[in-house]
């Protein structure tokens, strides 16, 4: 197992995809570590997520973002590939929240060290099946 990226493998040239996902579950205490965002991406899954982009909570803080029931975002996030599927999303950046300009994009440049510390995260993990 090792990170991946929604939709695309770590060996092509794009390293955060960008998706269109409906958030109807937020939550909206950035510290709260008990319970992540929930959504539905495009393909129609659902997805718990998290989202790690500072622009977005200044935002959300300063209560300049305008909520629904069901928030439409533009996101580019990561996730790692599990045995059974993705898991872990975690949103780098939101570029849109209802309609509303958020953040830019990553650069290929910014994401590696994101990327390589998800990997070293998961690689220091034991499995219960590994020998002592």
């Amino acid at each position: 197992m090792g990170l991946w990226l929604l939709g695309q493998l770590l060996a092509n040239d794009r390293f955060a995809p960008i998706e269109d996902i409906t958030g109807d579950s937020p939550n909206w205490r950035r510290l709260d570590k008990s319970r992540s965002w929930k959504g539905t991406d495009q393909g129609g899954h659902s997805r718990y997520f998290t989202i790690r982009d500072e622009r977005f909570w200044e935002m959300v803080s300063r209560r300049e973002l305008a909520t629904r029931i069901a928030d439409s975002m533009k996101v580019q996030w990561a996730y790692v590939q599990g045995p059974k599927g993705p898991k872990k999303h975690t949103v780098l950046r939101v570029l849109e929240f209802n309609g509303m300009r958020i953040s830019p994009p990553m650069s290929d440049r910014e994401i590696h060290p994101i990327l390589d510390s998800f990997k070293s995260i998961q690689d220091e993990q034991r499995s219960f099946f590994d020998e002592e």
